[in-house]
């Protein structure tokens, strides 16, 4: 039935279009053609009417006017023998329209027989808008490897106008449904269906982000097929190897020269269950205790399992961040390279000493204080400070070191009072030492050294700290000033002690 209405209003349509074109009169103004901005229409679009009229008479049709819907009229003037002229009128298509929209419009104008009036019809396509939409409720797998058989499930609504035979089915060659096609029928207006689909990712699939693209085929109210493409998800795709996710890391603080324990974990992000070796790779750091392949045996997926693995770290390495590569093969025979980083500590070690304890009542005393990097690594911006809340600091109470290296020490000697008041006794020398580590990070390290006070006791300024510089003279570790004493003494007794013997041999022979 509809479709003989529809036939009905196009013959009606045709006919008034033709009695335009033929009613020549006098003048014979016609409508040559006709067209819409915008080209495509839908329900409720607003727009222009174009019209081009035509005279085709042999005198000029004067008072030229168009009425179109609504009553809008515009008036053209004259029109010669033979002239054409061009005008638009508004255009709006009412909501819930489909298929033709009819426009009617009446050209009116004079000539020597009098006011002619043509009555036009004119059939509008209107195009349906994107009356179905698809929404993604959910995807079963958020990671998707190429193979992988997954299930999406949306919901199909339709929010105006006719979808009829909806089938749903995938364009693309990444991503196809299971059993090529799914007839999902017909869709009533603001209606919905809940619709499960079973894709699988082929070998094409790329990896990253990915939307997946599916058709939507229907027919309208004219029966006309549509089809549209509409994009669900998004999954993330990975190739093969990346479905075994590694990661190491230490079981605690990682230091020079040290055997470091680190835990090694994989992740199976896959679907099937999957066996994997990790070799851990040469490094001019990091050592292998042992194998440097560790195996897995078969991890489930979405389980994991992990393995300690211990390493020696180089006792000649310095403190800072480290890369420790290593090469992962699953079962299936892919192979990837991953990378860790390690930081590496060097912790600092200080080890402060003295030889001198005794301090008199009442005088000075100059102290000793040997401080020597027993740790595993340089240090910088060395400063001593020396502090005693009874014990007074005359002079020395602190100095700037630089760079002590490992295994290199240095002299500290402060001038030590013990004031008379003080009770004989033990008391507290606090030797503090401020520096930059390896990481360039400012530490302090203290150490409290016992004096012993006393009224009886001697003076403790000894030879040596008589004759050293308040920071010591070293060259390669060994102490200058010392050797330089027993050099002059040998070289007085080897000029001294031929005229001792002589004067002696001469003592010998007076007696005689």
């Amino acid at each position: 039935m509809k479709k003989e209405i529809l036939l009905l209003l196009l013959v009606l349509a045709s006919v008034g279009y033709c009695a335009a074109t033929n009613n020549t009169g006098g003048g014979g103004v016609y409508l040559s053609s006709y067209s819409t901005i915008p080209e495509t229409l839908y329900p409720g679009s607003s727009g222009q009417l174009k019209l081009t009229l035509s005279n085709s008479g042999t005198e000029t049709a004067k008072s030229v006017t168009v009425v179109g819907p609504g009553g809008v009229s515009v008036w053209l003037g004259d029109m010669g023998p033979g002239s054409t002229s061009i005008t638009a009128l508004p255009l709006t298509i009412p909501e819930k329209t489909t298929g033709l929209h009819l426009v009617y419009i009446t050209i009116y104008y004079s000539d020597s027989s009098g006011t002619q009036a043509s009555q036009l019809t004119i059939p509008l396509q209107v195009s349906q808008e994107r009356i179905l939409s698809v929404t993604t409720l959910s995807v079963d797998k958020q990671t998707i490897f190429p193979g992988d058989v997954f299930t999406v499930q949306l919901e199909i609504k339709n929010t105006g106008g006719v979808a009829n035979n909806v089938v749903l089915s995938s364009p693309s060659s990444s991503f196809l449904i299971s059993g090529t096609y799914l007839n999902v029928g017909n869709v009533p207006y603001n209606s919905s269906k809940n619709v499960s689909l079973t894709f699988q990712s082929t070998s094409s699939t790329p990896s990253g982000r990915q939307f997946i693209p599916l058709l939507v085929s229907y027919e309208d109210a004219l029966r006309n097929s549509i089809n549209d493409t509409v994009y669900l998800g998004p999954v993330v795709v990975e190739q093969p190897h990346s479905q075994l996710r590694v990661e190491m890391a230490p079981a605690g603080v990682v230091e020079i020269g040290s055997t470091a324990e680190f835990t090694l974990t994989i992740t199976n992000l896959g679907s099937t269950s999957e066996s994997a070796v990790v070799e851990i790779a040469p490094s001019s750091v990091f050592t292998p205790i042992g194998s440097s392949k560790i195996y897995f045996n078969q991890i489930e997926a979405g389980a994991n399992k992990t393995r300690s693995v211990f390493l020696g770290v180089s006792p000649t390495a310095a403190a800072g961040y480290y890369e420790l590569t290593l090469n992962v093969t699953s079962g299936s025979g892919y192979s990837s390279v991953e990378t860790v980083g390690v930081f590496v500590q060097a912790t600092p070690e200080l080890t402060i000493t003295t030889d001198t304890t005794a301090i008199p009542l009442g005088a000075e005393t100059r102290v000793a204080i040997k401080i020597a990097n027993t740790g595993n690594s340089a240090i910088r911006s060395v400063y001593v400070t020396a502090s005693s809340k009874d014990l007074m600091i005359t002079s020395g109470e602190s100095q700037f070191v630089g760079t002590l290296n490992v295994d290199d020490y240095f002299t500290y000697q402060p001038t030590i009072s013990a004031p008379a008041r003080l009770s004989a006794g033990r008391y507290t020398l606090l030797i503090t030492v401020s520096f930059k580590d390896g990481m360039n990070q400012q530490r302090t390290i203290t150490k409290e050294l016992q004096m012993q006070v006393g009224a009886g006791i001697a003076n403790a300024a000894t030879f040596a700290n008589r004759t050293r510089s308040a920071g010591g003279f070293r060259v390669f570790g060994i102490d200058i000033i010392p050797i330089v004493e027993v050099v002059v003494v040998l070289a007085v007794l080897y000029f001294a002690a031929p005229r001792v013997y002589k004067k002696y041999k001469e003592y010998r022979e007076g007696r005689k």
